[in-house]
């Protein structure tokens, strides 16, 4: 077997996350407004914060208002669902509805440094304003008696000229007209320089690359606008952008800068499911009013990458995204941390569905980065047992000698197929089994059977060496089955099988099945129409559904997937062991899942039918229709059961009498009281020993009612339970609870609590 190796958590540090970066609108905005910013603001009615946003992108709003040729709506999801936000109108609203169009005035101490801007131009005035906000010393050059350049041919004067004086109105400059510059050589008192020279203006032998960054001139010299063949919005933004690489140069020396802000943002939009909402149309003809500026705002996607989130509720409980885990789980792992505990609950409440790999453009495993912090958290002895204690026990008895079966092909024949169930069908009932294989074997005869544990429990608590030994154990098996195809009955089996030990091959129970042409199922038209829900492990296997939708269709059944993208699909809250550490969050899950259709569901895994059933959602097993077993109405079966019914499984294939043994307690306990160690994952066998112990030693509490409190510590938890003596050698249960605390006691033996 090749060495099995895990990924730790460096590897997975979403570097390519998108999240957060530039809407399509902001990407290609010259000014790269914050749209999102802007449309939050306006959507709760906030036009005058709205406003300065835009303001302060725009530096002339009302001038780009009135020019801007809104190249933002061309790649806007909305476009195919109703048109394209109307920015340019909710812009104009801003505007109209704002207090006040004045700009900020920014408290600060004048600066020695002069610069020139030749031209008065709208690119030339944009820098020289952003410079002298900040009180750089700034003269304005300007060949011609006017202001504006090519304004006075775009619009009319008065709005134009207003809106510079407003927005330069804390923003002194001098302002010299009639004065053309012919040489460089005139400005050699100033420490930089801005060329706005405008079409066909003098270059002065400069041109500048895409980013604003100048070439074949001087150091401190820069250049943009009309001259590089910028229309006015574009012509605006380049000077502000010479403005802000103007500073850093006087603070610098260097002349080469990134953007501020880069541009091919790579943010992605589901729009699978995006319903179409139409444009709204202004009452009147001076634009929106408030009401319809905020109910077109409404409209917007805000767009921004957040697929993962959509699709996780792990991210969602806890508000977070790919970056955010990165970082809290860095921080619980540095060594300098002296709280290395304090992200335990996060990192113990991931499912490991798969979905935010699944539906990121970048397949950004976030799960797997959880998995890969336990691993580490583990080792480190960082995680409390008790978040995985009950799996971990629930699988030593599946892989114990016990629990396990190994059966090769019949008449010692080379196995074509070795059937592996998984640790949960049978517990979920004894019969699932033994009719998959009788099943299986009208497929093909030599089929040997594997019943033992994939080592999942010990994956997902991040317990590498036991997960490993799971593993060798398969292999093992499965080269002394002479090397077949692995069929596996569970998903998550097949899953861990094809990712860690890929020389085996290995396919689902329900694919063979489905390519059996031959195969007779039962004709099941009397049966109700279904919801398909796909495990979540499925979304790893290309022909799932396929097969699934294909046995159904066999049999006559009707329904259609719960979830149309498989990749969607969540869990249903048994993956990752988290009921453990957040009981609500699994809560939730299962919660969610069940009422997600009215129909009644059909399910290919033990544990998402057991898991809807313990919610009382009608819900059939595949094998339930496929071997004619269980209405749609079947109780998952309690924890006690469980354990007894891989025992009956395994007898169904041996042949043996499972015999139990008597007792020495005999436990009185209600339907509600067992429901409620079911919860609390409490086994009959706990409880008989609490009893026992405090029945022998005498160690208990009496109530008032002659109830009897007893408590004891059993592996990790200790658990108490209030019981009453119902006879010779039998006790009625009335209520058992259990906290992760140890009570030590003196005179106590240290072994008691071992």
């Amino acid at each position: 077997m090749r060495d099995i190796t895990y990924d730790t958590f460096d590897v997975f540090f979403p570097d390519q996350c998108c999240k957060g970066e530039a809407p399509f609108c902001s990407d290609d905005c010259p000014l790269q407004v914050d749209v999102r910013d802007f449309i939050n603001k306006t959507k709760r009615g906030s036009l005058d914060a709205a406003y300065k946003t835009f303001r302060n992108a725009a530096i002339f709003p009302r001038i780009v208002a009135e020019l801007c040729p809104h190249p933002c709506e061309n790649r806007c999801p909305r476009a195919a669902a109703g048109g394209s936000i109307d920015l340019l109108n909710l812009e104009r609203a801003a505007i109209k509805n704002a207090r006040s169009l004045d700009p900020i005035n920014f408290n600060v101490p004048a600066k020695a440094e002069r610069i020139a801007v030749i031209g008065a131009g709208i690119s030339g005035l944009a820098c020289a304003i952003r410079l002298a906000a900040k009180r750089y010393q700034v003269t304005v050059f300007e060949k011609s008696d006017r202001i504006g350049g090519r304004l006075w041919d775009l619009m009319d004067s008065e709005v134009f000229l207003d809106d510079i004086a407003t927005q330069g109105k804390y923003a002194p400059y001098e302002l010299v007209l009639n004065r053309q510059i012919t040489s460089l050589d005139e400005l050699r008192d100033f420490d930089a320089v801005y060329i706005a020279t405008g079409e066909g203006g003098e270059s002065f032998g400069l041109t500048a690359d895409a980013d604003g960054n100048p070439s074949g001139g001087p150091d401190g010299v820069f250049i943009g606008g009309r001259i590089l063949g910028a229309d006015t919005v574009w012509a605006i933004s380049q000077g502000a952008a010479a403005a802000i690489n103007i500073e850093k140069y006087l603070k610098t020396g260097a002349m080469r800068f990134q953007p501020e802000r880069p541009r091919n943002s790579r943010v992605t939009v589901d729009t699978d499911e995006l319903k179409s909402i139409p444009r709204v149309q202004a009452a009147a003809k001076d634009g929106f009013s408030k009401e319809e500026a905020i109910e077109e705002a409404d409209r917007c996607l805000r767009c921004d990458c957040t697929r993962c989130i959509d699709n996780c509720e792990f991210m969602t409980y806890y508000r977070t995204e790919p970056r955010k885990v990165a970082n809290l789980i860095a921080f619980g792992l540095a060594d300098h941390n002296l709280e290395p505990l304090s992200n335990n609950r996060m990192v113990n409440s991931c499912t490991d569905c798969g979905c935010c790999e699944q539906v990121c453009p970048f397949d950004i495993a976030t799960g797997d980065q959880v998995m890969a912090a336990r691993r580490q958290m583990f080792e480190r002895k960082q995680i409390p047992p008790a978040y995985h204690y009950y799996w971990l026990r629930d699988m030593q008895h599946a892989t114990s000698d016990e629990g396990s079966l190994f059966l090769p092909a019949p008449h010692g024949k080379k196995a074509k197929y070795l059937f592996f169930p998984g640790c949960q069908l049978g517990a979920s009932d004894p019969r699932y089994p033994y009719a998959a294989y009788e099943l299986l074997r009208r497929v093909e005869p030599q089929t040997a059977v594997d019943i033992d544990c994939c080592g999942a429990p010990a994956y997902w608590a991040g317990d590498a060496e036991t997960h490993r030994q799971m593993l060798a154990k398969l292999y093992q098996r499965w080269q002394e089955a002479g090397k077949p195809t692995v069929v596996c009955a569970c998903y998550t089996c097949l899953r861990l099988i094809r990712r860690f030990l890929p020389d085996i091959e290995a396919v689902s129970l329900y694919q063979v099945l489905a390519q059996a042409e031959g195969l007779q199922l039962p004709d099941q038209s009397g049966r109700p129409e279904y919801a398909l829900v796909d495990p979540c492990s499925a979304k790893y296997d290309a022909t799932a559904r396929e097969d699934m939708l294909a046995l159904a269709d066999r049999m006559n059944v009707k329904g259609q997937p719960l979830y149309k993208n498989i990749n969607k699909m969540p869990c249903c809250s048994f993956g990752g062991n988290i009921e453990g550490a957040k009981p609500d969050l699994a809560r939730t899950m299962r919660e969610s899942r069940v009422q997600a259709d009215p129909r009644p569901y059909l399910s290919y895994c033990a544990n998402c039918r057991d898991t809807f059933a313990r919610e009382d959602k009608p819900v059939v097993h595949i094998l339930d229709l496929l071997a004619d077993l269980n209405p749609d109405d079947r109780r998952p079966p309690h924890i006690d059961n469980r354990r007894a019914n891989r025992l009956q499984a395994k007898a169904l294939f041996t042949g043996e009498e499972v015999i139990m043994p008597e007792p020495k307690i005999k436990l009185i306990i209600s339907e509600e009281m067992q429901n409620i160690m079911d919860k609390k994952l409490i086994f009959a066998d706990d409880i008989r020993q609490v009893i026992d112990y405090a029945e022998t030693t005498g160690s208990k509490f009496i109530d008032d009612q002659g109830v009897n409190i007893a408590h004891l510590v059993i592996g990790l938890p200790t658990i108490w339970v209030e019981y009453v003596k119902a006879g010779a050698d039998s006790y009625e249960v009335l209520n058992c609870y259990l906290h992760r605390m140890s009570m030590v006691e003196p005179g106590r033996a240290e072994s008691e609590f071992n």
